[in-house]
């Protein structure tokens, strides 16, 4: 008798940790999900990274997801389960977006599985919303979502967008179906990475008091992410390791303004420009 409790005991640990956070490892969580975690095991939501192209579709398989939604820049790439591609920023989620979001979460088939690039910041926030929407979460549990997954103080917007969402009702959720996230040439690319550039070269010349900056830094490591896609440049060796290269440091500008490092911060932005400066003028005109 006591054998069996005691097996009772273990397969309920298993079962409780496998959707709950407290033992990520049981599920796959190191085996190609970043930073995957469960909602709530009742509401089949999880939300964690980009799905590692080796690993990953085996763990989505375990925790038998049937539906996608990628809140990332980037456009997904293959896969047999249903997906939605709704690319959202650092800065915060409109209203929009937000019945968008209630809409998908209220109709894909579930489990459902959230992600963006690194899946603390925009996954979490995308599914907080979206189930705040759907009156299944207040906004308080959201935020203790965004809490729970890490997600970045530094990014008011997104803990703006889920202090302030509500419930929306069935006739007020705005249908999507992923066909409005189309994909723009490299030059209009180009220009929004130009765009979001000159903010933070502003944000560097008043002593990155800005507190948008660390928000705008990781936009641009998402464009020249999606930019580095979009041209037939990318079959170039110098013009891949270039845009690379400003990806790197773009990436390392966005974790030194996240820590709020103003020295480092200006050393990797002059750095960006000067790559960026070396790609223009090979490949610019």
């Amino acid at each position: 008798m006591r054998n069996m409790h005691r097996l009772f005991i273990i397969l309920l640990t298993v079962l409780l940790c496998g959707c709950d956070g407290s033992d990520p490892s049981t599920v796959g969580a190191a085996d190609g999900l970043p930073n995957l975690q469960c909602v709530d095991p009742d509401m089949q939501v999880w939300v964690g990274g980009l799905p590692h192209p080796g690993l990953g579709p085996s763990t989505l398989e375990r925790l038998g997801i049937r539906s996608v939604i990628v809140v990332d820049a980037p456009p997904p790439v293959g896969g047999t389960r249903a997906t939605v591609h709704l690319p959202l920023k650092y800065s915060g989620i409109d209203a929009l977006e937000a019945s968008h979001l209630t809409y998908l979460l209220a109709t894909m088939e579930r489990p459902i599985y959230i992600h963006c690039h690194h899946g603390t910041n925009r996954a979490p926030a995308a599914a907080a919303i979206g189930l705040i929407g759907t009156g299944e979460l207040t906004a308080e549990q959201g935020l203790r979502l965004l809490d729970r997954s890490g997600t970045n103080p530094s990014f008011d917007g997104l803990f703006e967008a889920v202090r302030t969402a509500t419930p929306i009702p069935d006739d007020r959720r705005e249908p999507y179906d992923g066909s409005d996230a189309t994909v723009d040439d490299f030059a209009l690319s180009m220009s929004d990475v130009d765009e979001v550039f000159a903010r933070l070269e502003g944000a560097s010349e008043r002593g990155w008091t800005d507190p948008q900056s660390p928000a705008d830094a990781a936009e641009l490591v998402d464009l020249l992410r999606v930019s580095l896609d979009r041209t037939s440049l990318n079959e170039d060796l110098l013009f891949r390791r270039l845009s690379e290269g400003s990806i790197e440091r773009a990436t390392a500008l966005e974790d030194a303004l996240v820590r709020g490092d103003r020295t480092e911060s200006l050393r990797e932005m002059n750095s960006l420009a000067a790559t960026c400066s070396a790609c223009h003028k090979r490949f610019r005109n």
